[in-house]
């Protein structure tokens, strides 16, 4: 008996392992204001994959009925890439229920504290710059282009323009989001590659949390940690497919701030050969664009403190950039001519601070 038990575990163990890093997986959730909706898949494997064999969707609060979007023939997923998927709401002069996806236009400038009118102050003294906003809550609309600020341009296709004829892509957080073979849920759910959330679980208007009661997947961006290397398969709420899985790991989550689309178009994860594992680190945050950057002339940052000195190493830890600022400010834009490839750009702070963020040229 121990002899037949112990060979089940082992081709168990070893049908697990050949699981990992061959088939498609959810990568990114942006759930933002307004319209600013996307998920981005990533592909795992070695091989391309056709993306119209899969449908990605949701279950509306709490529901266990799929209302699903079929990636339209044409569209393929190289090996270690993305495919970034928006939802449709382009038109400028949308209002309401059609307020457009942002596109890098949004107005950037100090923050006003709504009860003073003055502006607000970081806890380190530095003033805090944000979005501006009308009195109606609609973000208004400048004429320098930030890349931070644009998810209409990170899409490689825009889905479900219209709510009434499919409601695949407006979720709002708590509405479990999945990846899908095929275009219905097979009656054992076999077909479930990935789910977000729990099927058939509500968990209240501002989603699902995480170990310190935090919510992470309504207004916030959540990437998948690299060590990820494959979908969760069925997660529902009982064992109707014979499962017992019930829950939403967020360990497996990097959360970040809402409307956060600097991340789209690019994921690290282990099953990637050329990976290596530099960990971003956020002492203070700062926003870097563009990234990935086609040229590597200019590189953008924008930090919530004063800056004392930046460095850019590569892979090999060998440093290429290197500028003491001396505190002088906290936005600026560097022109670094390096060649294609990943870096590494540090940024240091007052009191020993430092942040860490991977750079890809391609």
């Amino acid at each position: 008996m121990k002899k037949n038990l112990l060979v089940y575990f082992s081709i168990l163990f070893a049908l697990n392992l050949s699981a990992q890093c061959n088939e498609i997986f959810i990568s990114e959730h942006v759930e933002g204001y307004g319209n600013n909706r996307a998920l981005e898949l990533y592909n795992p494997s070695n091989k391309e994959i056709d993306l119209n064999l899969y449908s990605i969707g949701r279950f509306d609060n709490g529901s266990t009925t799929f209302q699903g979007f079929q990636i339209p023939a044409g569209n393929k997923i190289q090996p270690y890439k993305t495919f970034v998927v928006v939802l449709d709401k382009r038109d400028p002069a949308g209002t309401g229920l059609e307020i457009p996806i942002w596109d890098g236009y949004q107005k950037w400038g100090v923050c006003i504290d709504k009860v003073t009118g003055t502006p607000i102050i970081g806890t380190n003294g530095d003033t805090v710059y944000c979005v501006q906003y009308d009195t109606t809550g609609t973000p208004l609309k400048g004429t320098e282009y930030h890349d931070f600020l644009d998810l209409k341009g990170k899409a490689d296709i825009y889905a479900c323009p219209v709510y009434n004829l499919n409601k695949a892509m407006y979720f709002n957080g708590n509405d479990a989001v999945a990846l899908i073979k095929g275009t219905q849920i097979e009656a054992d759910g076999s077909n479930i590659i990935d789910v977000i959330g729990v099927i058939g679980v509500d968990p209240g208007a501002d989603g699902w949390k995480d170990k310190d009661n935090k919510y992470i997947t309504k207004d916030k961006t959540i990437v998948r940690k690299p060590e990820v290397k494959k979908g969760t398969g069925i997660v529902f709420r009982d064992l109707t497919f014979g499962t017992n899985d019930t829950s939403f790991n967020y360990n497996n989550w990097i959360v970040y701030g809402n409307n956060t689309f600097n991340k789209l178009r690019k994921h690290d994860c282990q099953c990637d050969p050329n990976y290596v594992g530099i960990s971003e680190v956020i002492t203070v945050p700062f926003k870097m664009y563009p990234n990935p950057s086609v040229t590597g002339n200019d590189l953008n940052i924008i930090a919530e403190e004063a800056v004392k000195a930046i460095k850019i190493s590569n892979f090999l830890g060998q440093q290429v950039y290197n500028q003491e600022l001396g505190f002088a400010s906290n936005e600026f834009r560097l022109a670094t001519n390096l060649k294609s490839g990943m870096y590494v750009v540090e940024l240091q702070f007052a009191n020993n601070q430092k942040s860490i963020k991977k750079w890809l040229i391609e």
